[in-house]
């Protein structure tokens, strides 16, 4: 570890004693997505060791640490950030950050998992894998932007549990490879928000956003998002079970092809309405929606 890095390892040690945001771009704008080659130009001063923040979350360096967690934003993360079967009872928040190898997190347990307007990629991996994991409140990937090259999903979040929400607003999720997002058996507490301008760009049959037998104690929202799959599906929900309304509106976009539709909603359950209200269904070989079984309690608007 460089002195750079010591230094600013030492210095987010001192801030999650405090419960205090250590920012290393005080002088930026908090509300917008950095350019991402700024920010691989970033002196040393802005990299933590990806191992300093596992250490850090198991509690081997601060003992008595703040309930608000660790608080960092504008770092630049050396190497993959490996948070897997950790069981922590400190909170992560990320916000301007660079994650050049990803984030594993599969049968972790964490309070919270805030990744706001960060760069996540992997150039053979998953941008972020969550699989089993369990947090106590929300997984937010706001304004983020995530990309992979796998079979198996940019993000993939198989059968984790959330008791809390899902907020994926305005983030950006792209694979060359396979799904965007891939998150068969999730369960939240709380809604899953796929809104403000949120984008998701995949391919193949597994579908660009994938949610088959969810349980989303919530809202589904996706107004306003765009999802793209020149191969296959644009959005799966089979089986799918909201407490909430499903939002398919305000200028929702899905553009997928062949027979499985571009938009499948099969057997899904609905607690409230269905409004897809000014959105546009795409599919030029096969059809636009195929909801066959589905059952919602409030009205269809459309």
């Amino acid at each position: 570890m460089s002195h750079s890095e010591s230094s600013t390892a030492d210095r987010l040690a001192a801030h999650l004693r405090a419960g205090t945001l250590l920012d290393l771009i005080p002088g930026r704008y908090a509300g917008t997505l950095l350019d991402e080659a700024e920010m691989r130009a970033w002196d040393p001063g802005h990299d933590i060791d990806a191992n300093v923040l596992r250490d850090l979350l198991r509690g081997r360096v601060v003992t008595d640490p703040d309930p608000r967690g660790i608080r960092l934003r504008g770092a630049r993360i050396l190497g993959p950030l490996d948070l897997d079967h950790l069981n922590t009872a400190v909170a992560l928040t990320l916000e301007n950050c660079l994650l050049e190898q990803g984030l594993s997190a599969v049968g972790a347990h964490l309070p919270e998992l805030v990744l706001a307007r960060c760069w996540l990629s992997h150039a053979i991996e998953f941008a972020f894998i969550g699989d089993g994991m369990s947090v106590d409140g929300s997984v937010a990937l706001a304004g983020s932007m995530l990309s992979a090259n796998t079979t198996n999903g940019a993000v993939r979040l198989l059968d984790a549990r959330l008791g809390s929400q899902l907020n994926c607003s305005g983030a950006t999720l792209r694979n060359p490879s396979g799904p965007a997002l891939y998150a068969d058996g999730l369960q939240t507490d709380g809604g899953v928000f796929f809104s403000e301008g949120f984008t998701a760009d995949g391919v193949g049959k597994l579908g660009a956003i994938r949610l088959l037998n969810a349980r989303i104690g919530g809202e589904l929202n996706c107004s306003g998002a765009t999802l793209l799959n020149a191969s296959g599906p644009a959005l799966r929900i089979e089986g799918v079970q909201t407490n909430g309304g499903v939002f398919l509106d305000e200028g929702f976009t899905a553009d997928g092809a062949g027979e499985l539709g571009a938009v499948r909603m099969l057997g899904a359950r609905i607690g409230g309405q269905l409004n897809c209200s000014g959105a546009t269904l795409r599919n030029h070989s096969g059809p636009a929606l195929i909801a066959d079984g589905l059952q919602a309690d409030g009205v269809l608007l459309r």
